[in-house]
């Protein structure tokens, strides 16, 4: 069987043509981290949890988490677990993927993805669900994915660059003739009529959407605090959605007819949450 080309494509190549922005996101990580390692943090106390994710996050580009089985989760949306680790995942350069398996009808698995008291949705970046109730449940976490989006706080970060041009920022061109009066002045600014001519100040300006409780956001927050992994802006808003296609357990029930219904209709693409 020969090797699927993505095999001998570097991270950066896969990064640069992938369609999902959360998909760009961990290749780029895995590309500037040299990394592909994904941590199952299968511990028992949110202590355990979080030890562990700031100790082990810069060496790693996912963190697989369980919230249901730790004690002593904090469920506070602003302070609590959830938010520690997603805090964890920007300084240290990581995404979170709670291995949730959603599994129950469109509705059920849309609340406890976006409400309840964990809210999955506010700092998990990944999720999963398993196709046993089937293909609605897809639907309904793509839907929630999308309205929750739709009502997230966002700001317009905005970029303003502001630059004099000098002479080496100009191309050499042949020598010609300058009228001595103006030959101290830099190739743009001579004209032909020997007056002298202006230099314009060039300004740009970029903006893009952003979280508002980005500490970027935060106007209280020194500078110099390390709050995002340096070489990469933060993690975009979009959520992904991991089908369950096989389990290692024994004796389960994911035969190749479910594994087979559990691919996407067109080769190589997926079903994100929202793009």
């Amino acid at each position: 069987m020969t090797a699927h080309p993505t095999l001998k494509a570097t991270f950066a190549s896969r990064a640069a043509t992938a369609t999902h922005p959360l998909n760009a996101y961990l290749f780029k990580l895995m590309d500037l981290k040299a990394s592909n390692l994904c941590l199952s943090a299968d511990v028992a106390t949110a202590r355990e949890l979080l030890y562990f994710a700031d100790k082990i996050g810069p060496a790693i580009v996912v963190l697989k988490t369980h919230h249901d089985m730790v004690s002593g989760w904090d469920f506070h949306p602003e302070t609590g677990t959830g938010a520690k680790l997603a805090a964890l995942a920007r300084r240290h350069g990581f995404l979170i993927f709670e291995d949730r398996k959603f599994g129950d009808i469109g509705n059920t698995v849309e609340l406890q993805y976006t409400s309840g008291s964990a809210r999955i949705i506010e700092w998990a970046h990944i999720v999963n669900v398993n196709m046993v109730p089937g293909k609605a449940s897809v639907t309904s976490l793509a839907n929630a994915a999308s309205r929750w989006l739709e009502r997230y706080p966002c700001e317009v970060r905005t970029s303003v660059t502001v630059g004099t041009p000098t002479t080496d920022q100009f191309d050499d061109e042949e020598e010609q003739e300058v009228d001595p009066a103006n030959q101290d002045l830099p190739p743009a600014s001579r004209r032909e009529d020997g007056r002298k001519g202006s230099i314009v100040s060039v300004t740009t300006v970029t903006q893009k959407y952003e979280s508002a409780l980005s500490p970027r956001m935060n106007k209280s927050i020194s500078e110099g605090d390390e709050l995002l992994f340096p070489g990469i802006e933060e993690a975009p808003l979009e959520r992904g959605l991991l089908i369950l296609a096989q389990m290692s357990s024994q004796g389960n029930f994911m035969n190749k007819e479910y594994t087979q219904a559990c691919k996407p209709s067109t080769p190589g693409t997926t079903t994100p949450l929202c793009t």
